[in-house]
């Protein structure tokens, strides 16, 4: 009797299964697509917008193709996505207690797995990001060259956003041309062969360390206090020292003398940002 009554059970659960399922798979991506579209927003900071062109379930997950996020003080796309997908297998959840997600953008990708203890959380790791795509750095005519993108931290889903991530970007090259660029002085064609930092992001501030290599040897670390309402009026306290290549220096121009008047003693130059992140203050350390 007690067989039978497992045997039935363990049918309905299948049949109610199968049921769920097939109601899952033929939801419409007209239905699906606006529903995730809105769902997303809700959870998103005021100062930005997504829009999704389409949003398909899978057996054991979601597909949401061509995603923008769009801000919305200056009416431009900051960030494209091709294609995100996030496996919801619970088998998988099991082992790695959550559930994997892949993007992939501009040539590269970026990959984790969302977690919900402790709280809301993702580990994420991106790769061979074309930065020269980017809309706000490609509109900028300031990038010449092909430079990739590679990060690798820790995001907790909190309000704001906290967290750690690591970061390298390989091979920039950037040019100052006055007349196609909001430069207000020509700036030779400048090579940094890496771009390597940190960024810790606490519930006021994002404390900052970069490094880079090439035609300027920098070294920059301080605070940004972030505004997420309107990211162009965080408040920055950053130092920075940098030496500079002597053919890169020999090539500068006017601007030379400009930065002569923020070296230090040893011939490095030595500064202060303070003030909006827009328009920030500089000053001599």
């Amino acid at each position: 009797m007690i067989i039978k009554v497992l045997r039935y059970s363990i049918i309905s659960l299948g049949v109610l299964g199968l049921f769920m399922l097939s109601l899952w798979m033929n939801v419409t991506d007209e239905v699906f697509t606006p529903w995730m579209e809105s769902t997303i927003n809700e959870s998103t900071p005021p100062t930005f917008n997504v829009k999704l062109t389409s949003a398909e379930t899978k057996i054991w997950g979601i597909r949401l193709g061509d995603i923008r996020v769009i801000d919305m003080n200056q009416r431009v796309e900051l960030v494209r996505i091709d294609e995100f997908d996030i496996s919801l297998n619970l088998i998988s959840a099991l082992f790695s207690l959550g559930f994997p997600y892949k993007m992939s953008l501009y040539q590269g990708s970026i990959d984790g797995v969302v977690r919900f203890i402790p709280g809301l959380n993702t580990s994420v790791s991106g790769e061979d990001i074309q930065l020269e795509k980017v809309n706000p750095i490609r509109k900028s005519n300031l990038v010449t060259s092909k430079p990739k993108l590679s990060f690798d931290g820790k995001l907790y889903f909190t309000e704001p956003i906290t967290g750690e991530l690591d970061v390298e970007i390989s091979n920039m090259k950037i040019v100052g041309d006055s007349k196609t660029t909001n430069l207000p002085l020509e700036l030779p064609e400048t090579r940094l062969s890496k771009v390597n930092g940190n960024l810790n992001l606490s519930e006021r501030s994002m404390e900052l360390k970069a490094t880079s290599q090439g035609d300027i040897q920098a070294n920059l670390q301080g605070t940004i206090n972030v505004n997420w309402k309107t990211l162009d009026q965080s408040r920055v306290n950053l130092s920075l020292t940098a030496v500079l290549e002597k053919d890169y220096s020999s090539k500068l121009g006017f601007v030379s003398q400009i930065i002569d008047g923020y070296k230090n003693s040893s011939g490095a130059i030595s500064l202060k940002l303070t003030g909006n992140l827009s328009s920030p203050n500089v000053s001599k350390l």
